[in-house]
């Protein structure tokens, strides 16, 4: 139901939880249910706000709306592991295309699925460490590309697929290329800087978390598959505005038990964790990693 509300502005409505806050919407303020309102000014300010409240906890969020203001009611609730498959992407979307990101100091640039749509919102990004590093050059380079076009154009997700300036291993030097390539990325296209995440798989899934800890708030979301944590991953309290979504993946193969470790330390140190549900296979989970950078932004 909805009904007009008294306030100063132009235009305020109370809508039912079920209307929800959409996409693009601007948070002015929140209030838990009785208490006075908290201006909002930042994303940092918002999480602080929200992020400690238990699941259930009714709050009032007044946004901004094409102009006007509105008022919903509405319950904390846990972050799904993984975003809803049926989710708001478009399916239609206009097929994807090979980039290679050109930058300065590039000896090898890096190849890039980017969604052929220029002119709508801004990309979300993953960067994905495959292995084994390869030279990245070549037909086998653009053929592994492939497995990302579908699912990057339906997710307006650009895929960043690195290569590693020594062939069998990912090296910290190979940080500095990755940042490079961003930087070649956003002269291009416009970037949504809440949905920016590193993925790897085995060496480069731990890699992917060096790297993620290297680049700091700037990347909010990293994905392990059939890897752990690092042996020298530090794991501190995260604050309001630089928490990560974490995923990991498991194959036949792996070490459950050192992951499942892994996931308890994150959780108690503030990090959503979510585990891609099905058991890893030869080609890389494209349409639940893309989706997964997609659903970033609410985090």
């Amino acid at each position: 139901g909805r009904r007009q509300g008294g306030s100063d502005s132009a235009s305020v409505a109370r809508t039912s939880t079920r209307a929800g806050v959409r996409a693009g919407d601007s948070v002015i303020s929140v209030a838990e249910e009785g208490g006075a309102a908290q201006v909002v000014d930042s994303p940092a300010l918002l999480a602080g706000l929200i992020g400690g409240l238990e699941a259930g906890r009714e709050l009032d969020v007044r946004v901004k709306r094409d102009g006007r203001e509105l008022e919903f009611g509405l319950a904390v609730a846990p972050l799904p592991s993984l975003a809803p498959l049926d989710g708001a992407s478009p399916r239609d979307a206009a097929p994807s295309k090979v980039e290679r990101l050109e930058a300065a100091e590039l000896a090898e640039p890096p190849l890039a699925v980017v969604p052929g749509d220029a002119a709508g919102p801004p990309l979300g990004v993953l960067v994905y460490f495959a292995p084994p590093p390869g030279t990245g050059v070549g037909t086998a380079a653009v053929k592994a590309a492939e497995a990302w076009f579908e699912a990057a154009a339906r997710h307006r997700v650009a895929v960043v697929l690195p290569t590693a300036t020594d062939p069998q291993r990912w090296g910290r030097e190979d940080v500095a290329t990755v940042a490079r390539a961003l930087d070649s990325l956003r002269a291009r296209r416009p970037i949504d800087p809440t949905r920016v995440a590193f993925a790897g798989r085995g060496p480069g899934g731990a890699f992917a978390w060096i790297a993620a800890e290297r680049l700091g708030a700037a990347v909010r979301g990293v994905a392990l598959l059939d890897a752990a944590l690092p042996r020298q991953a530090e794991i501190e309290p995260t604050e309001p505005g630089r928490s990560r979504w974490v995923l990991f993946a498991k194959s036949l193969t792996g070490a459950p038990a050192k992951l499942d470790a892994d996931q308890r330390a994150l959780e108690s140190n503030g990090y959503q964790v979510g585990l891609v549900p099905e058991v890893l296979g030869d080609v890389p989970p494209a349409e639940e990693l893309c989706r997964w950078v997609e659903a970033l932004g609410v985090l």
